[in-house]
C-alpha cells in the first residue's frame, strides 16, 4: 500500500504525464486523489473506510492511473451500470471469462463490483443480484431516471460493443478534449508541492523564451494563465476532482472545462 511517502512524477517533465492524453474522466480523477495526502494516509489505515473517497475499495496511491485499478462506487460514479445476472445456458447467454484479461472484482455485502479497463480506459458493471463468477448469464440491466440515463446508457453500450466483439470498442471512447488543460493543471498542482513559483511553473509550462526577468509586467497573459492554472489546482485537490466522475451533460466544473 501507499502512504504519506507517495512521490508525484516530476512536474517539469512532459513526457511523464502525457500517457494521460489517452485517459477517461475516472483517469483523471484517479490522479487527483491518489495525490490527497488524507487518502494516502487512509490507504494505509485498518480502520478507515474506502466508501468516503467514493471507491469500492482501496488502490494503491503509488500506482498511476496506468498502473492502478480503482473502482469506483456507484454513488460517486453515474456511469456504473446496475445488472442482475440470471443464469442461463445458450441463446443470449453472457460469460465473464471472455473478457478476463481486462477485469477486476470487488465483492462485498452490495453485491459484485466489476471493472472491465484497458489503456486508462474503463468500464463499471455492479453486479446487484445473482453473479458472473459461475457460469453463464443473461444480464438484466436496472437504468434509472433521465439524468442518470444518460451515463449509464452509454456504459451499456460500450459494454455491448465489447460483449459481442470481444474487441475493446476504442470508438466509443473519444479522446478528451480538455486532457490537455488537465494534464498542465495537474503539473501546476505538483509544481506547487514541490515549491516551485509562479514563474518557475510558467518557465517549464511555456518556456523559457517567453518568460522574461519582469514578466510580471512583459508577459501578463501567462502570469494570468498560470494564476488559473494553480486556482484550478487547489480546487481539484481540495474535492473538486469528483466532478470528473460526473457525466459532463449532468454537471461540469469551469476548472475542468
Amino acid at each position: 500500500m501507499g502512504g504519506p511517502d507517495f512521490a508525484a512524477p516530476d512536474w517539469g517533465d512532459l513526457s511523464a504525464y502525457t500517457y494521460l492524453m489517452a485517459g477517461d474522466r475516472s483517469a483523471f480523477a484517479w490522479e487527483w486523489l491518489r495525490r490527497s495526502p488524507e487518502y494516502q494516509i487512509a490507504a494505509v489505515t485498518p480502520s478507515s473506510s474506502p466508501a468516503q473517497f467514493g471507491l469500492c475499495r482501496f488502490e494503491d496511491p503509488k500506482l498511476s492511473a496506468m498502473e492502478g485499478y480503482p473502482i469506483w462506487r456507484s454513488e460517486s460514479d453515474p456511469s456504473v451500470l446496475s445488472t442482475v445476472a440470471h443464469p442461463v445456458c445458450g441463446g443470449e447467454a453472457f460469460d465473464i471469462t471472455v473478457l478476463q484479461r481486462w477485469t477486476v472484482v470487488q465483492i462485498d455485502a452490495q453485491g459484485e463490483h466489476w471493472r472491465i479497463g484497458h489503456d486508462l480506459r474503463s468500464i463499471r458493471l455492479d453486479i446487484i443480484q445473482g453473479t458472473l463468477r459461475e457460469g453463464p448469464v443473461q444480464l438484466e440491466y436496472r437504468i434509472g431516471g433521465l439524468a442518470d440515463a444518460i451515463p449509464a446508457v452509454l456504459t451499456l453500450q460500450r459494454f455491448i460493443a465489447l460483449a459481442c466483439t470481444r474487441r475493446w470498442p476504442a470508438k466509443l471512447f473519444p479522446r478528451e478534449v480538455r486532457a490537455t488543460r488537465w494534464i498542465a493543471t495537474l503539473r501546476a498542482h505538483d509544481a506547487v508541492m514541490a515549491g516551485a513559483s509562479q514563474r518557475e511553473i510558467a518557465a517549464r509550462l511555456f518556456g523559457d523564451a517567453v518568460i522574461g526577468p519582469r514578466w510580471r509586467t512583459t508577459a501578463p497573459s501567462y502570469r494570468l494563465r498560470v494564476q488559473r492554472l494553480v486556482a484550478g489546482a487547489r480546487a481539484m485537490a481540495n474535492g473538486g476532482w469528483r466532478t470528473f466522475l460526473d457525466s459532463p451533460s449532468r454537471k461540469s466544473s469551469p476548472e475542468i472545462d
